[in-house]
């Protein structure tokens, strides 16, 4: 199917000789990429003061680039550190979290429950408990 990201917003597939797509974004994301400047450039169009960066896990981990717009734009970004949720109690990821925090004077953790289900974790919200699958 040859599903990939495209240009203008757009994701795109093959089928039966076909090239397909759907508006994931604007058209104004001709990349697919937003730079810190860009996004601040929307901000001051729509009256936005301040907004908190966030990453799905789809995107990787984007902590230093988030680190790099918060440092630029100080009163502008609240950085969130992005974790492997279902290692989030192990030390490598205690450390990334610090370091986040000492070094780019990020305030929140983005922990999506949705990642724990692809990491083979069932997780008891309700209780508490958490267990892991396998």
């Amino acid at each position: 199917m040859n599903y990939r990201v495209g240009k203008y917003g757009r994701y795109e597939w093959d089928k039966d000789g076909e090239t397909y797509y759907t508006e994931g974004f604007p058209p104004s994301l001709q990349n697919m990429e937003a730079d810190p400047d860009y996004i601040i450039a929307q901000m001051d169009f729509v009256g936005i003061d301040v907004a908190v960066l966030q990453n799905d896990y789809l995107y990787g981990y984007l902590n230093d680039y988030f680190g790099e717009a918060v440092h630029k734009y100080p009163d502008r970004f609240i950085g969130t550190v992005k974790v492997k949720e279902a290692d989030a109690y192990r030390d490598e990821q205690l450390v990334e979290l610090h370091r986040c925090a000492d070094q780019y004077g990020f305030r929140a953790v983005f922990f999506q429950r949705a990642t724990m289900r692809y990491a083979g974790c069932t997780t008891a919200w309700m209780t508490g408990g958490m267990t892991r699958s396998g």
